[in-house]
């Protein structure tokens, strides 16, 4: 991803995005846009960007809020999903981009489960990777009742890692201990999260701990210093609260406001199935687009949690299938 092909624009709300935009002008193919998780950043769709350049799409690839270059506020309201949708909107509109593909892996699903609730006009279809569409919680959310739901149902609590986030020093433990952050997040086993992501206090243990395993062996040295880098120079503070949003239930009244025929998916959907995510679950997104989506794609991958990294070929080229249908 050229350096030079980044913008900036401050929107509506006043915070300023950083985003990746390609750089020719746009043709008679869809644009795509690609919305990253935790703790990734935009140059960590490189390979899919590279790949659909090469075959004529346009690509939009922001950095959400509290990383890359884009603002990082510190304010669990800042993150309300509602307003993470509209920012994106506000992207789309400054680079007079109508309808676009939307490819959401992690907390970018959730964001692109906003936008296909508010937003669907804007969207053509929606591939979702390891985590699908999300409907929006109703009831207080409660982290300890989810670590129990999922124990009763996985045999593990797999919101147990987010204990951590939780933490007052979570920034300062992370920062202080990059490496083995970066090593537990992206495993070289991924049967590595079934100790220190969904038992609790394993993840915390393991990060203060600065266990180190190794990286993984489906990342290049670029790319983990892309993480390391974004981590140490602003800090991973802002973006811990998207999960503290969520634990102080901070979207709840947005949630209530949307009407339920709304969490239908309207467009057609490409769902990437991580076999070995013990985390977001394949039987997770089955069910879920089973009651609200229209038109699905599913394709397996053996991989964790990290599809775009771990089967770069296999998803660009099932991403391509899908897209060319449409």
């Amino acid at each position: 991803m050229d350096p030079s092909s980044f913008k900036k624009l401050q929107v509506s709300r006043g915070y300023v995005y950083s985003y990746y935009i390609t750089s020719s002008p746009p043709n008679s193919k869809p644009t795509l846009l690609f919305i990253h998780g935790f703790p990734l950043s935009a140059l960590d769709w490189n390979r899919q960007v590279s790949f659909f350049e090469a075959k004529g799409f346009r690509v939009i690839c922001p950095n959400m809020l509290g990383s890359g270059e884009t603002d990082r506020p510190a304010d669990t309201a800042v993150f309300r999903r509602n307003l993470l949708a509209a920012d994106i909107i506000d992207i789309l509109d400054a680079e007079k981009v109508d309808k676009v593909i939307g490819v959401g892996h992690d907390w970018g699903s959730v964001i692109l489960s906003r936008l296909s609730m508010l937003h669907p006009n804007r969207f053509l279809g929606f591939g979702w990777l390891a985590v699908a569409f999300m409907e929006p919680y109703t009831t207080t959310f409660d982290l300890e009742a989810r670590m129990v739901l999922m124990k009763q149902n996985l045999g593990y609590e797999g919101f147990a890692y987010w204990q951590l986030f939780a933490m007052e020093d979570a920034d300062k433990v992370i920062d202080q201990n990059v490496d083995s952050f970066i090593q537990l997040l992206y495993p070289k086993d991924p049967a590595l999260w079934l100790t220190y992501m969904v038992l609790p206090g394993k993840t915390s243990e393991f990060v203060r701990s600065s266990m180190k395993p190794g990286f993984a062996d489906y990342m290049t040295p670029q790319e983990i210093d892309n993480i390391r880098n974004d981590i140490k120079n602003g800090g991973v503070l802002s973006r811990l609260y998207s999960y503290r949003g969520d634990i102080a239930s901070t979207d709840l009244e947005d949630n209530l406001k949307i009407p339920e025929e709304n969490w239908r998916v309207q467009k057609p959907s490409y769902i990437a199935l991580t076999l070995k995510d013990c985390i977001c679950v394949p039987g997770g997104p089955k069910m879920t687009m089973a009651k609200y989506g229209t038109d699905v794609t599913y394709e397996k991958f053996d991989t964790g949690h990290w599809v775009m990294l771990e089967a770069t070929e296999q998803l660009n080229a099932g991403l391509l299938r899908w897209i060319e249908k449409l």
